[in-house]
């Protein structure tokens, strides 16, 4: 199944489908923090990953104790996305703010519910 989200079609898992959707009707798309994936330079890239890859920069780096909370804004789209980083994968990649990386999101990370707002 896919879904056009920000002006890019976001591949989700066949399960979603079964849900009773239909063309064109509006959702509410949900991501854990924790579920977007920072892509290496240079590294390969499992296929499951390369469905869902966006590109964009750092926006925002917080400490937040156990983990680093990162502000993403993927280029050319009106929205940001929270990542949240354990320490050890933040150190090894070396972010900073204003850097530009790309993002991957599984399929099977996206939850699917309809939207109900009648506006």
């Amino acid at each position: 199944m896919a879904i056009a989200v920000w002006g890019k079609e976001i591949i989700l898992p066949r399960g979603q489908a079964a849900k009773g959707f239909t063309a064109g009707e509006r959702v509410i798309l949900y991501l854990r923090p924790e579920e977007v994936l920072v892509l290496r330079e240079g590294k390969p890239i499992k296929e499951t990953l390369r469905p869902n890859i966006l590109e964009g920069n750092v926006a925002r780096i917080l400490d937040r104790g156990a983990y680093q909370w990162i502000l993403f804004r993927p280029s050319g789209m009106d929205i940001s996305l929270e990542i949240h980083l354990p320490n050890y994968v933040f150190r090894n990649l070396s972010l900073t703010e204003g850097q530009t990386i790309r993002v991957a999101m599984r399929k099977e990370s996206f939850w699917v519910m309809p939207d109900k707002d009648t506006r």
